[in-house]
């Protein structure tokens, strides 16, 4: 079985983002996993995770995005398509009210049973929430799945957002954070759940 899993850089005037760590952690306790360290921008983004998926025709993917403010790991629902944020991307783009896809449908939910997942971990720092946002995770998220229902790709796929680790809220002392063990354990235990499904 191949199983991907992506994480981010910084991105908006941070130094880390706990996905990079994630994968890299993930790597290291087992070499089979394929990761991906994506760049925190439109389009581009989104294209290298397709040819990533088309090259190791991937059974399982699990992207991983940065959700600031968040005191859980939550797992995506649902992929909107549009392109909206705040902020830029790292090459300076900023989007407003852009669509994916023009001709694309509205959105995405995941293949995978959220409830059954979240029941199989019990852990009370995962939970569902309802859609990726509309940011860069979104993105790819809504493209990945768009490409395997398109497709009929027998491909699991979900989206997990990963809240700020300590080092990202030393001067936000009001900002929830999460340790990246646990972060990291998490996710290590979603993924033997989505091999066994």
């Amino acid at each position: 079985m191949k199983i991907l899993i992506t994480g981010f850089k910084p991105f908006n005037k941070e130094t880390v983002n706990p996905t990079e760590i994630i994968i890299n952690m993930l790597k290291e306790k087992d070499s089979s996993i394929n990761t991906l360290l994506l760049n925190v921008e439109y389009n581009s983004d989104a294209n290298m995770l397709i040819k990533e998926i088309d090259k190791l025709k991937a059974d399982v993917l699990i992207c991983l995005g940065q959700a600031g403010g968040r005191s859980k790991v939550t797992i995506e629902n649902f992929a909107l398509n549009m392109q909206s944020a705040q902020i830029p991307d790292n090459a300076n783009i900023s989007l407003k009210h852009h669509p994916i896809n023009e001709s694309g449908t509205l959105c995405y939910q995941t293949n995978v049973d959220l409830e059954k997942l979240i029941n199989n971990i019990n852990d009370e720092n995962l939970s569902i929430s309802y859609h990726a946002g509309t940011f860069i995770c979104n993105e790819i998220y809504y493209r990945a799945l768009e490409y395997i229902n398109h497709n009929k790709l027998n491909i699991k796929c979900i989206f997990v957002h990963i809240p700020y680790i300590k080092e990202q809220v030393e001067n936000k002392p009001k900002m929830p954070y999460l340790d990246i063990e646990k972060s990291l354990d998490i996710i290590s235990k979603i993924k033997e759940e989505l091999i066994h499904v």
